[in-house]
């Protein structure tokens, strides 16, 4: 630009900008305002967040009729590390006052339900099921890694 005034109104500046197709203009922006820290206390405590999303349930179907094997399914939340699986809690609710539960660690993303844990009697039993990804610790204990799945249903009924 030549003979511009910056404090005139736009069309008023007597700029007489010279481009040519395919230049960059490059214009200044204002620096941003500083933002306030905060003053750390001490007390602080860190508030873990999830590393990976809730896994997505696959199968069975949420409210599905079942019978003979179960394989419980969902999808894959990436590249699980070396210390983390895959926590599947699974709860027969059928007997009110006395649910049985039943938990599954596994790096695939399936389960087997072994046959010990289907119905004991021949009457169709509800199951709640869900998955979380875990990290194990050394003394046993597991922290989460995402949130839980939503809560699916099944009802199964030995043949």
């Amino acid at each position: 630009c030549s003979g511009c005034d910056p404090a005139a109104p736009i069309y008023q500046s007597k700029c007489r900008p010279i481009l040519a197709i395919g230049q960059r203009l490059n214009v200044p922006a204002p620096p941003l305002p500083p933002s306030i820290t905060p003053t750390l206390t001490g007390s602080e405590t860190a508030t873990p967040t999830p590393s990976y999303r809730a896994p997505e349930l696959l199968s069975p179907v949420n409210g599905a009729p079942l019978s003979g094997t179960v394989r419980l399914e969902w999808l894959t939340v990436g590249v699980l590390q070396p210390d983390e699986s895959y926590l599947v809690l699974m709860t027969d609710a059928t007997i009110e006052g006395q649910p049985r539960n039943f938990q599954y660690v596994t790096n695939a993303t399936s389960v087997l339900i072994p046959p010990a844990d289907a119905p004991v009697d021949s009457s169709a039993h509800t199951y709640r099921w869900q998955v979380s990804v875990v990290r194990a610790l050394a003394d046993g204990s597991v922290i989460t890694r995402s949130k839980p799945s939503p809560a699916w249903a099944f009802v199964w009924a030995n043949p």
